[in-house]
């Protein structure tokens, strides 16, 4: 079975002042005080413009358009985009921390980069949790699709 995620992550409480920013998507509350917002195909023209530029690296959305919204966005909140692509157990993660303005953790790509990444929001790993990736709830979803139709439910 596969995982394809992409977005942003953010504290809840701050999330909610983001929703205009990323064009009324709705923050999906996760655990641990964080939200999810998909970023993808159906709204990133919206949010960086038709003209925005390939992305970087081996990321498939993070632009530099994108990296300066979400260095704008951060002087108020700390915030994190992430990727994921898995199929069969096998595939990478990769996440971009952006805080007062700036990249705080550089865009990577590895097994781990949204794990560590989710040390600036303070996610512990349960005695449950394989780890902070299980922990946050983002295993709970497989796509960007999964996300939407949550809250297409409520």
């Amino acid at each position: 079975m596969g995982h394809h995620i992409s977005g942003v992550l953010a504290k809840t409480s701050a999330m909610i002042d983001l929703v205009e920013v990323f064009r009324n998507e709705q923050p999906i509350p996760l655990n641990q005080g964080v939200s999810f917002v998909p970023l993808d195909y159906e709204n990133l023209d919206d949010i960086v413009g038709l003209n925005s530029q390939n992305a970087i690296g081996d990321f498939q959305y993070l632009t530099p358009e994108l990296i300066g919204v979400l260095s704008t966005v951060s002087v108020n909140c700390a915030i994190m985009y992430v990727e994921t692509e898995y199929f069969g157990g096998v595939g990478n993660q990769g996440a971009a921390v952006f805080q007062d303005g700036n990249i705080v953790g550089a865009p990577e790509i590895n097994e781990w980069a949204i794990n560590d990444a989710l040390d600036i929001f303070e996610v512990k790993k349960g005695p449950n949790d394989l780890d902070k990736f299980e922990a946050v709830g983002l295993g709970n979803y497989r796509s960007n699709d999964d996300f939407r139709d949550t809250y297409a439910d409520d």
